[in-house]
């Protein structure tokens, strides 16, 4: 899997963690019985960060969307699922105001009917469906050389309004050159050609997905069994 990992030493994030776990654990409140955990701009030694816990946090409205208005540079996309309208509108608003925008998407993802990846390529949208046999599994955001998003939340309706996720907004521009210069590295392997189609995640065309042993696209056939894997 391409994904992403964050160590942050912080006793007063650690807690705020600790005040969501336990009402799961403990109180049994999950999804809309939580009460509400957020915490903006804490300030650790070298970090700016924000914490949002869905779905009580609203994360898109309260901690995404602006970053996304205010863009001025670039907005980088590592994503597993990308079906969420109002982010997809908002892309679409910032690309037309000059911002660069470049997305990396699942191929088991792009098989989504839901899927905004197909509105957004036709709106001139740069996205690359990955190919090479594993999963896109971050979902995170880079912003301008200075912010990440990143946590458990894909970027779909259910993810910010029903299920139970956690989101980091952190400010920093050494971490944001730091995971540019990542997904600029994955994003020059995959061919030019998948800027237009969408490789399916278990056939020849993608890595080693026929030789893993896994069922990469999860239709119950694995590597020979599968027909993509044998044309």
């Amino acid at each position: 899997n391409a994904n992403n990992a964050l160590v942050i030493e912080s006793e007063d994030i650690a807690e705020i963690y600790l005040e969501e776990f336990n009402q799961m654990f403990y109180d049994k409140n999950f999804h809309i019985h939580k009460e509400v955990v957020t915490y903006e701009n804490i300030k650790t030694d070298d970090l700016v960060v924000s914490v949002y816990f869905s779905p009580k946090s609203n994360t898109y409205e309260n901690g995404i969307k602006e970053l996304i208005e205010n863009a001025q540079e670039y907005i980088y996309i590592p994503i597993f699922y990308l079906t969420h309208k109002g982010l997809a509108n908002e892309l679409v608003d910032a690309k037309d105001r000059g911002v660069a925008i470049k997305i990396i998407l699942d191929a088991t993802a792009a098989r989504n009917k839901y899927s905004m990846h197909r509105k957004l390529r036709k709106k001139g949208i740069s996205i690359k469906v990955e190919n090479f046999g594993g999963k896109m599994h971050a979902k995170s955001i880079i912003v301008d050389d200075k912010y990440i998003v990143s946590g458990s939340m894909n970027l779909t309706k259910a993810g910010n309004t029903k299920n139970d996720e956690n989101t980091l907004v952190i400010m920093n521009e050494e971490l944001a050159k730091q995971y540019k210069k990542y997904f600029l590295k994955l994003w020059t392997s995959i061919p030019n050609k998948y800027l237009y189609k969408d490789p399916n995640a278990e056939s020849l065309e993608s890595g080693n997905s026929c030789h893993d042993a896994i069922d990469n696209d999860f239709d119950h056939k694995v590597d020979s069994k599968d027909s993509r894997c044998n044309i």
